[in-house]
This record gives structure tokens, sequence and C-alpha cells, in this order.
């Protein structure tokens, strides 16, 4: 097994043994907690069943693997299931649960943001081989450790597409370490950054003294394009986090994990910025404005225009040939603005090239085309 992956498994919290035959693929990265319940235990005036767990980290999702069994002497079917939130979604057994068997559900809960403890009520829906029908509610209580945390717990790094994967470094967006006031009020003056295990080949901290800040200060990554793929990729990078005192005394430690995307992308622009049309009355349709688009890094591209909103039409200026350019010109036109006061209109692009390996690269890109009707 990868190190680096090895490293990552010691922050799965598991909590209880989940029955034989659970799936419980342990090399995705986040928390799994298990339970296991008779279907007995479900009774109308009882209530939801709880499940608390945690206390869990602010960075990684949680997994709640919860084993039903089927105590009665008629076979169950799931029929569907609801959430009071947003954050959880629920994946239900395919099959039937037999008497004396088991199946079972897994509930996935996005805790990313959330503090102190986070519940939400599952519904799911049940019949039984003799037509009746039954909810089994579930109050899922989550704990969040929210002692230390990473913000933002994810950050996007834009590759130069022209270059191929492996002749890059690239420095992550200023990441710092949040705190609780209580640990701060402890005299908090040094928090150290360290690898949870092992980074990924090509991922460093960029920290000259030892991976250390001072608490609110940042701290960046550097990462080499050959640490991921030239697609839309995302890296888990763990980290230890320990805050000390101006005495020395260890405060408090957390891990934690810094997401990476890496992604093979530019950035568009038009001149003029703003593709303004003018005051304009009924009888002066149609206008047109030219403009012209570049990108940074600055390249050769083709433009392809998508479908455009009605009454406004839009027009390569190099007469279609689809020959690369650093700079595309092209006209818009507005052939009809029924109403009278603003109005405002985004064209959708696709700018299109190579890169320096012959791979293919696209990006969407709208322009927003404004005016403003007299009568």
């Amino acid at each position: 097994m990868n190190p680096w992956w090895a490293s990552l498994l010691l922050g799965v919290t598991i909590t209880g043994a989940p029955r034989a035959g659970a799936v419980t693929d342990a090399r995705t990265p986040g928390q799994l907690c298990t339970r296991e319940f008779d279907l007995s235990q479900f009774q109308p005036s009882a209530g939801p069943v709880m499940v608390e767990s945690g206390p869990h980290s602010p960075d990684e999702p949680v997994a709640y693997e919860l084993t039903i069994h089927n105590d009665s002497d008629t076979a169950i079917h799931f029929l569907g299931a609801e959430t009071s939130c947003g954050c959880t979604t629920v994946a239900l057994p395919t099959d039937g649960i037999s008497p004396g068997s088991s199946g079972y559900l897994r509930l996935n809960v996005t805790i990313e943001d959330a503090t102190g403890a986070s519940s939400v009520l599952a519904l799911c829906h049940v019949e039984d081989s003799e037509g009746l029908r039954r909810v089994l509610s579930f109050q899922i209580t989550t704990r969040i450790d929210g002692s230390m945390s990473l913000s933002p717990s994810v950050v996007t790094l834009l590759r130069d597409p022209r270059n191929p994967p492996g002749e890059a470094v690239h420095r992550s967006e200023p990441v710092v370490v949040r705190v609780t006031p209580e640990i701060l009020d402890a005299n908090a003056a040094l928090i150290a950054i360290r690898p949870w295990g092992e980074f990924p080949e090509g991922i460093r901290i960029d920290q000259a003294v030892d991976h250390q800040v001072l608490p609110g200060d940042t701290f960046r990554v550097d990462i080499a394009s050959s640490a991921v793929s030239s697609g839309s990729e995302t890296t888990a990078i763990p980290l230890l986090l320990t805050v000390y005192s101006d005495r020395g005394a260890e405060l408090a430690t957390a891990e934690r994990v810094l997401r990476v995307r890496c992604v093979a992308d530019v950035l568009a622009r038009t001149e003029p910025g703003d593709v303004y049309l003018g005051l304009i009355r009924q009888e002066e349709l149609p206008v047109w404005r030219e403009f012209t688009i570049q990108l940074e890094p600055a390249m050769e591209f083709i433009v392809e225009s998508g479908a455009t909103p009605p009454g406004l039409h839009i027009a390569l200026l190099e007469h279609g040939d689809h020959i690369p350019r650093e700079t595309q010109t092209a006209r818009v036109t507005l052939t009809d603005a029924p109403l009278v006061g603003g109005g405002l209109l985004e064209v959708p692009l696709r700018l299109a090239g190579t890169d320096a390996t012959g791979g293919e690269w696209t990006h969407h890109f709208s322009v927003p085309v404004q005016w403003f009707r007299v009568r």
C-alpha cells in the first residue's frame, strides 16, 4: 500500500465493528461510523433512534453505516428515504431483508463549515411482504471538533495548459490555521504544521522555519504539476497541526486535510472589458460592437459560439477559418430589444487549443452584453 494512503487511513474514525459483508472501503478518505440495530427497536411511539458520533474533523465527510437486523417473521423492502438537510444523502439496500438476515444503510454527511454538534433527521420508508408500511427514523448527531480548522480547506491552482504535467511548480493561495478563542487565551504562540504521514511526491509546505507559523499568519503549499493529472484532480494533503504556548507547552493538536485542485485552465479577457451597446431606440436596431478576446497566459486559440439568446447574434471576424490566434476578434449584434430600460445578456463562447503534448484543452467563457433602451 502507498505509505501516504496508509497514513491517511489513520484518521478514519471507526466506531463499533461492521457486520460481515458490510461495505467498508477503507481506501476512501473520510470518517466511518458503524452501528447495529434490530428492526424491533423502531417503534413509532418511541421516536427516532439516536445515532451520535464524534468529535470529527471538520475537513472530512462522515459516513454512517447502519446495520438493520430483521428480527421479524416477514421480509422487508426499502421504498425510499428523505432527510431534513441537504448535507446528508442515504444509500438504501437494493434487495429486501429476509427474516433473520441483515441489510445495510449508508448515510453520507457533509460537515464542511459546520461547528459544534450538527443534527439531521433521516426517514427510511419500508414495506413488509404483507403490505404493511412503516418508517424507520434516525436522529443523526455529528459532533465536530472545531478547535482548529484550515481556511480555506480547498485551494485551486491553475496550470498553464501549454506546459505538460511535471514542467511547472505552483504555489497555492494563502491558507490560515484558525483556532478557537479559548486556545488563543491560553497564550498560544506558535502553530506547527507537519506532514501527517508522508506527503505525495511533488508537494511541500512553503515555510522556511520547520513548518511553523504564528497564530493568524498564513502558509502556502507548493505543488508540482507531476503530483496530479492534467485534468480536474483533487489531491488530499494530510496535515498534523499543533499549537504551542509561549512556554513551549502543547495546547492542542488536530489532524486536518487540505485539498488541492490543480487544473489546466486559462483566464480569458475581452477588450473592451464591458461590451456596452449604449443608449438605443427601437428604430435604431440593429446595433453592433466589436471586441477582442485574449488569454492569460497568452497563447493561440480558436473560438466557437454557443447558442445565443434571442435577438443577439455573434460573428467571428476571421471568416470562420478556425485558425488559432493569440487575439480573436468578434462582433456582437443586437437585432431586438423589446423592453424599455436596461438589458443584459450573456453570450456563451467556447475557447479551444492544444498544449505542448498535442492534447486538447477547452475553456467555457461568457461575454456580458449590456445596453439601455429608451423610447
